[in-house]
């Protein structure tokens, strides 16, 4: 029973399985029950959700006692064979991964061997030596399990955490290698965002300038390269979350000083994208002033290993002749709505039959005729000479999408949607006005809900007696959904960026005036690249309604609404509901058997709205990370988003196969905005099963007294996981147990294997190293004939971290053919494991790689909670490149078509969409996380003259990140990062790509496209806006894109078409370069209060009072079609009373930025609205998969009059 309602949480909360800790002391007579909870858990999450995971802790041993074996091994093996895996605690020896590879066999990457990345005793040391260990892994070829990468948080290693988490995953990256790609498939979109931030913009314009948080939003992250050390390159490159974005609150920026007629470029991602006969087609958002110019560079090969390198730059390009084998000039999309300054560039190209391996930003700056010399003093007794100066260099890369079609996205019309508000609850401001709470959910007419990955809600508040076409009112942003839910708790009235010293808070006190008596909700869905107009956005009004006089506004109402083709409707909003929709976990068997969690109020914001592509785990050692930072559910439980831009989170996805999210409560549910970024990179999620203490002792005396029982429980998981969307489990039973429970716990653990498997194929359970068969709780360190039973029922097992170094051979051994299924954990708080982990992970990393095991990479926070140095961002980037030097990559994108990334990390500074900022506030949401660039980061100085960074504090494109290029450059002397390596086979149809550049002066940026065909010829085509007639020779083709019209100030959208027929997309490249012309100063940083002219008056002007409401909107299509968006900005308008029998209207022209919404539900809370406000107008606008928004005018709305008015 326990495993089925672990199963049914999983399912519907959509994570992808479950790590199960059984860390408490069992009777031996309980061991069967346990292996029975295993293997049912496993069975039933299999069966729900097919390639879902149940991943077994090395806790408990078949004996029953609670003993860390820190190996696979005799004693836990029988938990890691009925489920999809272990993690090895992280204790380990140096010998522990290969002996436990021994023992998993051909499962051998089933064991994932812990590491602590807080060092307790891990080997390495964890910290940032997680390396050691990671290189242990990988050397005998098992998985790691990287335990608590939070550590970098958490102990706030300098110089911030931003800085510190790069360094810390370039570490594992150097150590482990990357093990996802993207573009992988289309299509690709990424917009740099990571979840957080201090604005969020949407096509370039800000709709909300607070500090924000939601791992929902993280996008595709850009493979950049981070350096613990200064590096030489002139222009910095960083994902920068400050920087007004294109979308959402992340972009990429470049800055430094490069040259004239010189390039830097950058590598942005490393993609698996075959191409077919279909051109490419890639968009890509800019802002840049000057000659800082910002192309893509798009990396080919062939299947015949021949490389091709295709530029996009509009211009200045002469300089990159040689350089690839084709110049595109993108041509500048028509966007007249977007933010002055960004500019979005649309490109196509043919590749038929080559793979898209890497997207670089290529930076440079055109060469001039009268470039300003200087006189450089020669002390060889030569004759002075004049050298061309270098020039600051200052370009935003907003966004990224590749996709199949130039054709728009389709936004179903407002017509075509149902939104209603539900828990309606008004309460008395001050100076009489209202707060208003309400969640919000939609769903399409047509039944296509699933297309969409994101929603963003605004609110209009509308004054008395308003109509829909004759109102006037005040627009503002509400947030970002994920799901079709949605809470508002207390929105504000927002007349200014700042309330006092009050930031933008998400959701909190929406007011009205009482002049306000209808406030109109708008849900704007969004596909991964386009953006659904607010005006055709659909939309839900309510009339706002004196309490006294209706004390019924306290109970659910339904509201009229039109033949619209999305209905919207609010639902009143309960006294004992006002929290914003938070994750939590399960505490105990009773919540879990009676399935409570599917009837509470959060559940259907925690959904994960971004499907994994079903596919088997990889036959190779494979990298395991689990989540184990600050307890669990810190910023990231705030499922529409928080204020924290420096929350914690992951965006080095293609060196991840799993990742599991852990805590030490008894049911851990992935938030899903860790299970959207995930499955967004390809990763597998895990929630995890744990059992341990004396608490964990009774909860297995009920979960293991029958047969029936542990089935129950395991069907619950599978139904959790299948509901929820993640991927299944990590099952660990750190508790001893008597050896007559074990049969009952196999029956667990493959009785959840199989209904996973049968629900979800392709989902995993996998079993920790703990109890082994006989009962006792003693981890193994290894997979043996101790532990073996549990792994042969269940898809992998995590070995306990704390094994030695003949432990990976040992465990390889005992799982033959399945030893990619041993899971070797490494600590990286180095507490015991193998190598010391911290910053010497990669110790046992390559031990696991060399023994051919799977790692499983155990609490990488230590580099968030321990600050390392210099700052989280900085150190995060060197971890992981330890990981990927040790372990590899091992996972490419773009993969398939679009492809879209606006480098958004999910947190930063500001939002954006196409070049608007929204909001200038810090903020986090790993849900709109996009695509990451993969960049290298270098633990020490490079000669490079340009630095490149994912920023979030530049300014964006698209989201809250970009990809920022800095240094000097010489004229015609390029600099080439690559961006993305992909995989992505093109057909007979042209490859379009668009990318956004903001840049000044010479600085120039390009793309440069690598394809390979199928005999291994390589081409490269170069897109860049201007002339680079010294660096053509470098390409197979050179490629001036057009640029999009559609752009805001300072941003240059660039579109280039590629025909590349049967060849195959290998890698994207940024292209920095300068071509000689006028010298011209480079932008400033542009900053959120930028746009302070256009807010309205402060509320300090209005003399009347406040009210507030809180309400939930819901929307969906008529059609019934509900997953058309991944997600949704939400906005919000407040509209004014109807004053003399005239039609009231917005107060301003802005529309406030709430938020956005990954489900078809938005909750907002205590909105504040002003006397004179009569009517607020919620917008949702509809967000494609492809980066762009529904137009705001088109978009689905909701109006509602305000209560008392």
């Amino acid at each position: 029973m326990y495993a089925e309602l672990l199963s049914d949480l999983a399912v519907a909360l959509g994570f992808d399985g479950w790590l199960l800790n059984m860390e408490v002391e069992l009777e031996l007579e309980q061991i069967p029950n346990l292996k029975e909870f295993v293997s049912h858990l496993t069975q039933i999450m299999h069966s729900s959700l097919p390639g879902s995971l149940v991943i077994w802790y090395d806790s408990v041993t078949i004996d029953g006692a609670l003993m860390w074996q820190n190996q696979l091994n005799d004693e836990n093996k029988p938990f890691f064979d009925i489920c999809d895996g272990i993690f090895v605690n992280y204790s380990w020896k140096e010998s522990y991964p290969r002996s436990s590879a021994a023992v998993a066999g051909d499962r051998k990457f089933d064991v994932y061997m812990g590491i602590d990345v807080f060092g307790r005793g891990t080997y390495g040391g964890g910290k940032w030596t997680t390396n050691v260990a990671l290189d242990v892994l990988k050397k005998d070829d098992v998985s790691a399990a990287i335990f608590a990468p939070g550590w970098v948080y958490e102990t706030k290693q300098p110089p911030d955490f931003q800085t510190a988490q790069n360094h810390w995953w370039s570490l594992v990256e150097k150590s482990w290698g990357a093990v996802k790609f993207y573009p992988e498939s289309l299509p690709f979109y990424s917009n740099f965002d990571q979840g957080h931030g201090y604005h969020i913009s949407v096509e370039g314009g800000q709709v909300s300038d607070a500090p924000w948080n939601n791992i929902s939003s993280q996008c595709f992250q850009p493979f950049l390269k981070f350096s613990g050390n200064p590096s030489p390159d002139t222009i910095e490159v960083f994902v920068d979350f400050k920087e007004s974005s294109y979308s959402g609150g992340g972009n990429i920026t470049f800055k430094g000083t490069l040259e004239e007629n010189t390039d830097f470029t950058t590598r942005i991602f490393q993609g698996k994208l075959l191409l077919g006969a279909v051109p490419l087609h890639i968009t890509h958002s800019v802002k840049s002033e000057g000659d800082s110019l910002l192309g893509l560079a798009l990396q080919f090969s062939s299947t015949a290993n021949e490389r091709t390198s295709v530029l996009l730059a509009s211009w200045g390009t002469n300089q990159f002749s040689r350089k690839f084998s084709k110049i595109i000039a993108p041509c500048q999309v028509n966007k007249p709505r977007t933010a002055p300054g960004w500019a979005v560039l649309e490109s196509s190209i043919e590749m038929n039959g080559y793979t898209l391996t890497e997207i670089h930003a290529v930076c440079y700056r055109p060469k001039h005729e009268h470039a300003q010399l200087r006189l450089e003093n020669r002390t060889d007794g030569s004759e002075d000479t004049l050298v061309y100066s270098p020039r600051e260099y200052h370009a935003v890369l907003g966004h990224i999408t590749v996709n199949a079609s130039k054709e728009n996205t389709y936004f179903p019309p407002s017509s075509s949607w149902l939104v209603e508000g539900h828990y309606i609850k008004w309460s008395s401001g001050s100076q009489g006005s209202q707060t208003v709470s309400v969640k919000i959910d939609w769903k399409s007419k047509v039944g296509t809900d699933s297309r969409f990955p994101k929603y963003n809600i605004y609110v209009e508040k509308l004054s008395k007696q308003a109509v829909r076409d004759h109102g006037v009112g005040t627009r503002s942003g509400s947030g970002m959904a994920f799901a079709r839910t949605w809470m508002i708790l207390h929105i504000f009235n927002w007349m200014s960026k700042k309330l006092g010293n009050r930031h933008f808070e998400w959701f909190n006190s929406l007011m009205c005036e009482r002049s306000k008596a209808v406030i109109r909700g708008m849900l704007q869905n969004t596909s991964r690249m386009k953006i659904r107009e607010l005006q055709r956005l659909p939309s839900r009004e309510t009339k706002i309604w004196n309490r006294k006089a209706h004390p019924s506004s306290q109970r659910h109402m339904k509201f009229p609404v039109k033949q619209q083709s999305q209905r919207i409707r609010a639902k009143l909003f309960s006294d004992k509901i006002k929290i914003n929709p938070i994750s939590y976990p399960i505490k105990t068997l009773e919540e879990l058997e009676t399935r409570s969690y599917f009837e509470s109020f959060h559940c259907p914001f925690n959904k994960s709205s971004v499907p994994l592509k079903p596919t088997s785990l990889p036959n190779r050692p494979r990298l395991l990370v689990c989540h184990d930072m600050q307890g669990g559910y810190v910023d990231d439980k705030w499922v529409q988003g928080g204020t924290n831009a420096d929350a914690y989170a992951i965006w080095h996805w293609y060196l991840i196969d799993v990742f599991v999210y852990f805590s030490h409560n008894l049911v851990t549910l992935p938030p899903p905005c860790w299970t959207n970024t995930a499955h967004r990179h390809g990763v597998k999620v895990l929630g995890t099963f744990i059992t341990e203490w004396d608490e964990g002792r009774i909860i297995c005396n009920k979960l293991l007294a029958t047969k029936e029982s542990a089935q129950m429980c395991a069907e619950r998981l599978a139904e959790l996981a299948i509901d929820l969307g993640f991927d299944g489990w990590l099952i660990n039973m750190e508790v001893g147990l008597l050896e007559e429970q074990i049969p009952i716990l196999e029956e667990f653990v493959s009785h959840l294997t199989h209904t996973m498997h049968s629900s979800m194929p392709e989902s995993l359970v996998i079993w920790y190293d703990s109890v082994i068969t006989t009962g006792n709780l003693r981890w193994q360190d290894q997979l043996n004939e101790k532990n073996k039973p549990f792994f042969d029922i269940c898809d992998g097992i995590f070995v306990n971290y704390t094994w030695k170094s003949n432990y990976p051979d040992l465990s390889a051994a005992v799982a033959g053919d399945r030893k990619f299924d041993v899971y070797m954990g490494i600590d990286v708080f180095g507490r015991k494991t193998f190598g010391g982990g911290q910053w010497n992970t990669n110790v046992a990393l390559d031990v696991l790689k060399k023994a051919n095991v799977s790692a499983a990479i155990f609490a990488p926070g230590w580099l968030y909670e321990t600050k390392q140095p210099p700052d989280f961002q900085t150190a995060q980037n060197c971890w992981w490149e330890l990981v990927a030097k040790s372990w590899g990559g091992v996972n490419n994108y773009p993969k398939l078509l679009p492809f879209y990334s606006n480098f958004d990390q999910g947190q930063g500074y500001h939002i954006s969409v196409e070049g608007n900022q929204l909001t200038g506030a810090p903020w986090n949401n790993m849900s709109c996380q996009g695509f990451q660039p993969r960049l290298e980061f270098i633990d020490g100085p490079t000669p490079d003259a340009i630095q490149f960074i994912v920023d979030f504090k530049e300014e964006s494109y698209n989201g809250g990140g970009n990809i920022t290029f800095k240094g000097t450059l010489e004229d015609n002397v390029p600099f080439t990062i690559r961006l993305f390596q992909g995989e992505l086979l093109l057909d007979n149809v042209p490859l379009v790509v668009t990318y956004s550049v903001k840049s000044k002066g010479g600085s120039l940026l390009g793309l440069s496209l690598q394809f390979s065909s199928l005999l291994s010829e390589r081409i490269s085509v170069l897109i860049a806006p201007s002339e680079m007639n010294g660096l053509s020779h470098k390409f197979s083709k050179v490629i001036m894109p057009g640029q999009v019209g559609k752009t805001a100030s300072k941003w240059i959208v660039h579109e280039g078409t590629v025909a590349m027929d049967g060849l195959m997309l290998t890698e994207i490249h940024a292209v920095c370069y300068r071509t000689k012309s006028t010298p011209r100063e480079l932008i400033s940083e542009v900053r959120a209060d930028n746009q302070d002219s256009a807010l309205a008056p402060s509320l300090a002007e209005y003399s009347a009072g406040f009210k507030t409401a809180s309400l939930k909107i819901l929307w969906k299509l008529k059609d019934g079609n509900n997953f058309l968006f991944p997600k949704y900005n939400i906005y919000v308008e407040k509209l004014a009373k109807q004053v003399d029998g005239n039609a009231a209207g917005r107060l301003e022209d802005r529309r406030v930025y709430l938020g956005a919404a990954h489900v078809q539900a938005f909750y907002i809370s205590d909105l504040s609205i002003p006397s004179h406000i009569g009517r607020l107008k919620f917008i949702i606008q509809a967000c494609a998969a492809d980066g762009t928004c529904q137009e705001l005018d088109d978009s689905p709305y909701m109006l509602l009059d305000v209560e008392g008015q």
